[in-house]
């Protein structure tokens, strides 16, 4: 299945004590996954007297369809990336309507609702000037999992860049890309202090950022290494972010 893994090689002798190891994460896609919103099947879905019906504007419409992005399968992303630009108002709303009635059948307006309501509280959590809050990192992770059960932060670390902590205990991806998960962790990091805009620079859910030098990274504007081996920041006063990540309460 889709998601990241580790390809660990061990060197052992001849009494089977271990002599050297190597590990190498990669992440793995299933190709065998669906990749296209077929145009036709959706030209025949009908949406008379739906709520997508309803939807006034075709900008509005777009817009609506713009924020699933997070919770949206490779194909339904594949539409938005290839035909929202090019369809026609009829055709964004048969796909909106699909993309909610193939989740909730039997009330997918309140299914839509409810992510609405969602989508609005992240946009102003986590919006910025030119960015809406969906389009986030934070604001994608928010709506693709659901609020943390935990969200810790450390905005004036002594030697690091501002950043989060997120943990879920159980993690449920909306997308329905991964299976569900248990005591799952992200780490978000802004280096631009000037704006709100946190990036997600590490995590150990299936097929996340994963990067096994974030410490390093975290640390980067007061630690300076040419070590691409090094993957642990030096102690420092104040610091914490070695002893809260991996360590979900």
């Amino acid at each position: 299945p889709s998601g990241n893994y580790n390809l660990v090689i061990d060197v052992r002798n001849k009494t089977n004590e271990l002599v050297a190891q190597k590990k190498v994460f990669f992440q793995r896609k299933n190709n065998l996954e669906k990749t296209v919103v077929d145009i036709q099947d959706l030209s025949d879905i009908s949406i008379e007297n739906t709520f997508a019906a309803k939807t006034s504007g075709k900008d509005t419409v777009a817009e609506y369809i713009r924020s699933l992005r997070p919770i949206a399968s490779e194909a339904e992303k594949g539409f938005m990336d290839n035909q929202l630009k090019l369809a026609d108002e009829k055709l964004m709303k048969q796909f909106f309507y699909n993309f909610w009635q193939s989740r909730s059948r039997l009330a997918p307006e309140d299914a839509w609702n409810t992510y609405h309501n969602n989508v609005k509280a992240v946009n102003a959590k986590f919006g910025m000037f030119n960015y809406k809050g969906y389009e986030t990192d934070r604001g994608r992770v928010y709506l693709q999992y659901g609020p943390p059960d935990k969200r810790e932060e450390f905005p004036s670390e002594p030697n690091a860049y501002p950043y989060e902590i997120w943990v879920y205990y159980t993690l449920e991806d909306k997308s329905k890309l991964n299976p569900i998960q248990t005591n799952k962790q992200f780490i978000f990091f802004n280096r631009d202090l000037a704006s709100n805009n946190y990036r997600l620079l590490h995590s150990d859910a299936l097929s996340e950022t994963h990067d096994t030098r974030w410490e390093m990274k975290l640390h980067a504007r007061t630690v300076q290494s040419h070590d691409f081996e090094q993957k642990k920041a030096p102690d420092h006063f104040g610091g914490s972010s070695h002893d809260e990540f991996g360590n979900p309460k």
